[in-house]
This record gives C-alpha cells, sequence and structure tokens, in this order.
C-alpha cells in the first residue's frame, strides 16, 4: 500500500521570485483521503541557497500486511539535502548529487526492509525551484521504485528552464483553462504570462489548484484525477533572500 499524492502543483517563475503551491490531499489509490493538510511543499535552505520543493506520486512505500512505512520521500530528500547542503557544486552537479543521495536511501530501505511484498510500478516526482549561489534554477526528478532483487530504482533529472511555468496534476483542466473555458470563469486570473509580478503570480498559483478540486461539476466530469485533489491549498514564495510560506505550514 502506498501513500499516494495525486497533487496538484503550480510552479511561476517571475523576475523576482518563484511562487509554488500545491492542494493538501492525500489518499491512497482507491480514493480513501488520509490526510488534507498534507505539506507537499518543503523549504531547503543555505546561505548560499533558498529552495523548494514539491512532491507528487507513491511518496510513502507501505507494508502491506503490518502498515509499516519502509520509505517516505519526504525524509529522504530532507536527509539527502543535510547531507550535501554544504558542498560547493555547480547546479547540475548538486541537483544531480541530490538526486543520487535520494536513490541511495531508497536503495537502502529496498534492501533493508521487504519491498519484495510491495505492488511493482510506482513512481514519484520531485520539483525542485529556487536560488542557488544566487541564481534561479529549477529542475524535476523522477523516481521509479522496484521490487525485484535483481534491479534497482532509477531516477531521471530533467532540468527545466525558468520559461518551464508547467503544472503538475489535470492537464484536461489545465488546458481548459488556459483555452478561456468558460465553465472555469470562476477561477479567473489563471492564466501564466510573461512579466508577471508576484502578486500576480500568486493568485494565479492559487487559482490554477482551486480549479482542480471542488464541489462543482465541471471540475469532477472533465477529469476524474481530480477527485484525488484537494484539501487546503500550500503557496510558497522563494527569493534571493529567502523561504516564505503565503498559505501553508507556519503561515497566518
Amino acid at each position: 500500500m502506498f501513500a499516494y499524492m495525486s497533487t496538484a502543483i503550480v510552479r511561476i517563475y517571475t523576475r523576482d521570485g518563484f511562487v509554488i503551491a500545491a492542494d493538501g490531499r492525500a489518499s491512497d489509490k482507491s480514493g480513501v483521503v488520509r490526510d488534507d493538510a498534507t505539506q507537499k511543499v518543503l523549504p531547503m535552505t543555505r546561505p548560499s541557497m533558498h529552495l523548494a520543493y514539491a512532491i507528487a506520486g507513491d511518496v510513502q512505500i507501505v507494508q502491506r500486511a503490518t502498515g509499516e512505512v519502509l520509505l517516505d520521500l519526504h525524509v529522504a530528500t530532507k536527509e539527502a539535502f543535510e547531507v550535501i547542503a554544504d558542498r560547493p557544486e555547480s547546479w547540475p552537479v548538486f541537483s544531480t548529487l541530490l538526486a543520487n543521495t535520494i536513490l541511495d536511501r531508497v536503495e537502502c530501505a529496498r534492501r533493508l526492509r521487504e519491498f519484495h511484498r510491495v505492488e511493482e510500478g510506482k513512481q514519484a516526482s520531485l520539483f525542485i525551484d529556487g536560488y542557488h549561489n544566487g541564481q534561479p534554477r529549477r529542475t524535476h526528478v523522477k523516481f521509479k521504485y522496484t521490487c525485484a532483487p535483481q534491479q534497482k530504482a532509477k531516477k531521471v533529472v530533467i532540468p527545466n528552464d525558468l520559461c518551464d511555468n508547467y503544472g503538475y496534476g489535470s492537464k484536461l483542466v489545465q488546458a481548459a483553462i488556459d483555452s478561456g473555458d468558460s465553465r472555469f470563469a470562476q477561477f479567473q486570473p489563471a492564466t501564466i504570462r510573461e512579466g508577471m509580478s508576484l502578486d500576480e503570480a500568486i493568485i494565479v498559483a492559487r487559482n490554477r489548484i482551486a480549479a482542480q478540486f471542488g464541489d462543482y461539476p465541471p471540475g469532477l466530469e472533465i477529469d476524474p484525477k481530480c477527485r484525488h485533489i484537494g484539501g487546503r491549498i500550500l503557496i510558497a514564495l522563494v527569493t534571493p533572500s529567502g523561504f516564505d510560506w503565503i498559505e501553508g505550514l507556519g503561515s497566518p
């Protein structure tokens, strides 16, 4: 059994900083809600870097028989960052090293625990945005777990350009919003455009997350994935000077 996050994530880069938003729902793939205030956006900070990561997919591996958590990707990411955070690497080297260090923890858990009893074909995504040595950076890391003893878990590091302000979640809803679908008029403004201010980006990010869940027919009809998205909306701001919550853990 996996703690599954069919997450809605919005990442917007502006000239003044990054806005990262996500929903707060965690559920299993049968649709049973585990939590509506799950923290899916978290900081990674040091004097030389101010980063945030958003996470989606199979972020926990839970032993089916006992309910024991065999792997928590949040914990693995925090531990990996603490190990490598003070290394003066370039961004490509740093992001790859972080991904490899997380992968080492996945492999350690896989070797020591009963992964052979876990369903095959699970994966998770880690989105990293922020400032490394004063420069704006972003990366997407995909992890694919395996239970077969003769195989290892895999990762793919995908560099993202600053203009890659794409979202994660319901592609159908996002496309409908961007095409001006009138059924989503209540969630405007929601168009990501070049030259947005931070205040504009915060409003747009909130609307793009909210459009993917709710008790209204359009979102539920257009994509069944939206039934697994919901809860508290989390919005974080990352600038060259630090990480701040707009909505979420520690926010008003």
